[in-house]
C-alpha cells in the first residue's frame, strides 16, 4: 500500500470534507433539544428534528421560490399552523408563542453563528469555522430574515428534494455562468450534468435487471424512477432551451457586447457541447420508455408464471450459500436421474391460441426456391460443443453409479482425466 499517498490525500482534503460537513452541525446541535422538562412536559411530543426541516422548507419557500424576506410574523404564523397540525397544539395559545420564540433563538442560535472547532493537519493548528441556518438584514426600519445558503445545501443534501434536482440546480449555475461570460467554468457544469444524465441511465439498467430477476420489485423500482423522472423532464428541456438561447444571443451579440475572439471559441465550444448534452438528456426519456415497455412484458410474464410451478434458481443458489448446505441441491438435481416427463395444456397459452389468425386470414408471401449458403454462427458451434462434452460427462458419471453406489468429486475427476486425458 503507497502509505504516502493515502496520507497526502487525508491531509489535503480535510479542510475541504470539513467545510462540507460544517452545514450538518447545526441540525445535530438543534436535533438534541428536548422540550420534556418545558412547562411540566406540555410539549413533550415536539420533535426539533421536524421542526428544523420544517422551517428550512418554510424559507426556501419564500426566500427563493417567491423571492420574498421572511418576517418574525410570517415564521410565527407558520409555527402556530405547524404544531397545531402535526402535535395536536392549540393554534391560539398565548403559551405557544414562548415556545415559538424560544425555537427560533435556537434556530438563530441568539443571533451568533454556530461555531466548530477542528484541527487542521496542514497547519497542525486547531482551527474554527462558522455557520448560520438564518441571516437577518434591517430593511425600511424592519428586521427580515433569510435563509442561509450552508442551509439550502444542506436542505438539498438531505435529499428532501428528489436527486434528479441536481440537473436542475445544475443548469441553473450554468445560467449565471453564461450571464457572467464565465464560458470556461460553464464547460465544468455541463460535464457535471452529463454524470447525472449517465447516472440515470445506468440506473435505468439496474431497473432492467432487478425486472429480470424479479418483476415485482421491478416494477415497484420503475413505477418510483417513473415519479421522479417525469416530474422535471419538461423543466430540463425549458432549462435547456434558454441556456441554448442565451449562447445564441451572445454569439449574434456585435460591438461592445461582443465577446473577445478567445472568448467566442470558448462560447462556440460550450454551445456545442450543450447541443450534445441536450441529445444525451433526450436519449434518457426515450431509454426510459423503452424500459416502460420492458416492464408492461416482465408483467406479463409473472402474471403467466403465476399458473405454473417455477423454481428460482438464483434465490436457492443464495439460500444455500448463507445454509452451507449442498443437500439443498437435491431438488434441482433429482429430475435428471428419474426423468418423469408430463405433457399437459398450459391454460394461459389459451389466450394466445385465441389471439392468433386462421390459415384462411393469413395472406402468405410467396417465397421462391433458392439455393442458400448457409452461414455459420460462432456462438451456436460453442453452444453445441458444450452439449457434446456435458452428455460425455453424463454418460462418465452414469457409468460410475453402476458401478458404486456414492462417487466423490476427486473420484470423477480422475475418471474424466483417465478417459478424456487431463485436458478435460
Amino acid at each position: 500500500m503507497d502509505e504516502t499517498r493515502l496520507i497526502n490525500d487525508v491531509v489535503g482534503s480535510h479542510q475541504e470534507r470539513m467545510a462540507h460537513l460544517k452545514r450538518y452541525y447545526p441540525f445535530f446541535r438543534l436535533m438534541d433539544l428536548r422540550f420534556t422538562q418545558y412547562r411540566s412536559g406540555q410539549y413533550a411530543s415536539v420533535d426539533m428534528g421536524y421542526v428544523v426541516m420544517a422551517v428550512l422548507r418554510f424559507f426556501i419557500e419564500y426566500n427563493h421560490f417567491q423571492d420574498l424576506p421572511v418576517t418574525y410574523g410570517d415564521y410565527e404564523d407558520f409555527m402556530r399552523r405547524l404544531l397545531a397540525r402535526d402535535f395536536g397544539l392549540a393554534p391560539d395559545d398565548k403559551e405557544d408563542g414562548e415556545l415559538i420564540q424560544m425555537i427560533f433563538d435556537r434556530l438563530t442560535n441568539d443571533g451568533r453563528p454556530f461555531i466548530i472547532h477542528y484541527f487542521d493537519p496542514e497547519s497542525r493548528s486547531r482551527r474554527l469555522m462558522h455557520v448560520r441556518l438564518i441571516e437577518s438584514t434591517l430593511r425600511r426600519m424592519q428586521v427580515v430574515y433569510r435563509i442561509s445558503a450552508d442551509a439550502v445545501a444542506f436542505y438539498l443534501d438531505t435529499k428532501e428534494m428528489h436527486e434528479e434536482s441536481r440537473i436542475s440546480i445544475a443548469q441553473l449555475l450554468l445560467t449565471k455562468k453564461i450571464k457572467s461570460r464565465d464560458f470556461a467554468g460553464g464547460m465544468q457544469v455541463l460535464q457535471s450534468i452529463n454524470i447525472e444524465v449517465v447516472r440515470l441511465l445506468e440506473e435505468q439498467e439496474d431497473i432492467k435487471a432487478l425486472l429480470a430477476r424479479d418483476p415485482v420489485e421491478g416494477l415497484k423500482a420503475l413505477e418510483k424512477y417513473h415519479e421522479t423522472l417525469l416530474r422535471w423532464f419538461e423543466d430540463e428541456q425549458r432549462l435547456f432551451a434558454s441556456n441554448m438561447a442565451l449562447t445564441r444571443q451572445l454569439s449574434e451579440a456585435a460591438g461592445q457586447d461582443a465577446p473577445s475572439p478567445e472568448a467566442l471559441q470558448q462560447l462556440r465550444s460550450l454551445d456545442l457541447a450543450l447541443k450534445n448534452a441536450t441529445q444525451r438528456h433526450s436519449q434518457l426519456m426515450e431509454a426510459y420508455l423503452q424500459m416502460a415497455q420492458a416492464g408492461d412484458a416482465a408483467l406479463k410474464n409473472a402474471k403467466r408464471s403465476r399458473f405454473r410451478q417455477t423454481v428460482d434458481f438464483m434465490d436457492l443458489l443464495a439460500h444455500i450459500e448463507e445454509t452451507d448446505r449442498a443437500s439443498y441441491l437435491l431438488p434441482v438435481v433429482a429430475p435428471l436421474f428419474k426423468p418423469l416427463i408430463r405433457k399437459s395444456l398450459n391454460l394461459s397459452r389459451l389466450d394466445d391460441l385465441l389471439a392468433m389468425q386462421s390459415e384462411e386470414d393469413e395472406s402468405g408471401e410467396k417465397v421462391e426456391n433458392y439455393a442458400q449458403e448457409e452461414l455459420k454462427d460462432p456462438e451456436k458451434e460453442i453452444r453445441e460443443r458444450i452439449d457434446h462434452n456435458f452428455a460425455l460427462f453424463f454418460d462418465v458419471l452414469a457409468e460410475m453409479l453402476k458401478e458404486t453406489p456414492s462417487v466423490t468429486l476427486q473420484m470423477f475427476n480422475d475418471r474424466l482425466a483417465g478417459r478424456f486425458s487431463e485436458k478435460v
